[in-house]
């Protein structure tokens, strides 16, 4: 196929615009549900993957990062049920992205096999202490560091993930970006369940009974309250971070 052959620059920048403007369109109509948030991903994500051709491994889960933040800024207002739901249909989001990503990658590779690339060894217990270290560290700065974490979010997952793969010499990137959601979801559901139970810990008093926040650790009282826009750059970090640890390790 033509495609195929085109420049990778032109793949990529093809394959993000067409992500980013079928996400916000689909956003924009309403993503009240997970079944709603994980057919939206199908959909972007198989007009980024059109858009891609093939392209390094991680590409769907780069690209899918920048949607979430470009869907974020434009429509910051449609998580209206709390942070947690706002998270679930993230992930379901991002889910359906993959699916697509994955069945356009199979057509591609039917109609080219040349393209195909070396399969990636089993890396078993090293990507799962890969994306148990990621995110524990995730966790752990997000928790401390939480009133900066939109302008931290990239160069601390982007230093995390490159760490973690040149440590445990992880071959997918799927390993480091796994890990940054799962720290995500560490630093807002375990204060929020632990500390919560012991009011004396908190410092605000003006909320509802049981919705009191615990500063810094309540992720869903403190700027930004929006986990697509922290899922989005923990994303486009880990994976940067990834290709960048790989190149170095590959230039040895």
């Amino acid at each position: 196929m033509k495609w195929l052959e085109s420049p990778l620059e032109l793949r990529a920048t093809t394959s993000v615009l067409l992500g980013c403007l079928a996400a916000w369109m689909l956003v924009t109509l309403g993503v009240d549900s997970v079944l709603r948030a994980l057919v939206s991903g199908l959909v972007a994500g198989l007009f980024s993957a059109l858009g891609a051709g093939r392209l390094p491994a991680g590409w769907g889960l780069f690209s899918a990062g920048c949607a979430l933040v470009l869907c974020s800024r434009l429509q910051p207002l449609w998580l209206g049920d709390g942070w947690l739901n706002g998270a679930t249909w993230m992930l379901a989001a991002i889910v359906g992205w993959l699916i697509s990503g994955w069945a356009v990658d199979q057509i591609y590779l039917w109609a080219d096999p040349s393209s195909a690339e070396p399969p990636v060894p089993a890396e078993g217990s090293r990507g799962l202490l890969g994306l148990g270290w990621m995110a524990v560290g995730t966790a752990l700065w997000l928790l401390i560091l939480f009133p900066s974490s939109a302008v931290l979010a990239v160069p601390l997952s982007f230093l995390l993930a490159m760490r973690s793969v040149s440590r445990f010499r992880l071959a997918h990137p799927g390993w480091a970006a796994c890990g940054a959601l799962v720290g995500l979801l560490l630093a807002f559901l375990a204060p929020t369940r632990v500390l919560l139970s012991r009011p004396e810990l908190s410092l605000y008093q003006a909320y509802p009974r049981g919705m009191t926040p615990v500063y810094p650790y309540d992720l869903a009282f403190l700027p930004p309250p929006d986990p697509w826009l922290l899922g989005g750059l923990l994303l486009t970090g880990s994976v940067a971070g990834f290709w960048c640890a790989r190149w170095r390790l590959e230039s040895r």
